[in-house]
Formats: structure tokens, sequence, C-alpha cells
């Protein structure tokens, strides 16, 4: 079956907003939606693109939960079994979640930082070094925040394999910040998650 995934934001004070995608029917009763990682987790896709809008020079925790994240076996980013299974109560335990309006929001020429683990990616080296330019003839790259903060990968369908794929997770559950200039203090981290073909 597969897992479906939604991001989970902590702030300073600790409080929990979940985030989550809707659709309206023709009768007019929003439904939410889910998505499986390998789904949403893209450099363009609007929704993703409008979530991470919120971490721009706004830090915060992040965790991308997964409906099976819950599971006894997962041990990710050191993040004990009883702080997972919090995130999972709050991401999975509710239908109710924040909607977004849309907005235009890209990580093109901005740094990802890790303020937990004082590091940065910079987001238009990562995009060159993950782009797939020979599926679609386009460029094509995973959203790198879903899947360095996703708890649950390898537990469902959907979920994301390929090259990178030891570091999904890897800052889940950590402060991270989207900004114009990296600290020069924080040490450049190489991050690439590009799907096998």
């Amino acid at each position: 079956m597969g897992q479906y995934y939604r991001p989970l934001f902590i702030d300073q004070n600790g409080r929990m907003k979940v985030y989550q995608r809707i659709l309206i029917i023709r009768t007019g009763f929003p439904i939410p939606i889910w998505g499986k990682l390998s789904e949403h987790a893209w450099w363009d896709n609007v929704w993703v693109n409008t979530v991470c809008s919120k971490l721009f020079n706004h830090p915060h925790k992040v965790v991308w939960m997964g409906d099976y994240g819950d599971d006894n076996g997962v041990n990710v980013n050191g993040l004990s079994k009883r702080t997972i299974h919090r995130f999972w109560r709050a991401v999975c335990r509710t239908h109710s979640g924040r909607i977004l309006k849309f907005v235009k929001f890209s990580l093109e020429d901005k740094f990802l930082v890790n303020h937990t683990k004082g590091a940065y990616v910079d987001c238009n080296e990562y995009f060159v070094q993950s782009s797939n330019t020979s599926r679609w003839n386009t460029a094509n790259a995973h959203h790198p925040i879903p899947l360095l903060t996703a708890v649950g990968n390898g537990l469902g369908g959907g979920d994301f394999e390929g090259e990178g794929q030891e570091h999904v997770g890897s800052w889940a559950g950590d402060l991270i910040e989207i900004v114009l200039m990296a600290p020069k203090e924080y040490k450049k981290q190489i991050a690439v998650f590009r799907k096998e073909e």
C-alpha cells in the first residue's frame, strides 16, 4: 500500500502546525489530500513550495511525516520513538490542517540552512546535481526539504528510492530555514537526490 505524507512545522515555542492540501468537489465539500513522497516532492511543485515559503527567514523544526512513520522500527535522525510518535499523532490522528493560499516561491538563488547541524545546502548547486535531464527532456529534480525531513521513507509504496536515499530523513526534526545568504560559520553539505531509471 502507498504511504502518504503531510508536513509538520514546530515553531520556537513548541507549537505544531500541520499543513494540508484540499480538493473542493462539486458539492462544495473540502476533501483533504495526502500525497505520496515521490508524487509531490518535486522542485517545482507549487504546494510544496508554498509550504516551504513559510521557512523563508523564519526557522522552524520540520518533519515531513508519513502515515506509516510510527512503525516501531523507525529510527530517523536520532529522534526517539516517543518523539516520532508525538509527531505522528499530530499529523496522522487529525484530518485538519492549515490550508495555505498558493504563492509563487522557489528555492532558486537561496540556501537551505540547518541550524541544528550548523550546515547548509546551496539550492542552485543542489538543483544542477540532482536534475535528471534525460527524463521527458526537461530538467527535473526532487525538492530537498520533503526528502531531508521525511519520517517513514521505505515503509510504503511511493517512497523515494534512488541516489541519496541514505540521507532521506537526516534533517527530520531539525531547525531549518531558507535564506538568501549562507552563514559563513556553517559547513556546506552536498545533497543529491536522484531517482534511478
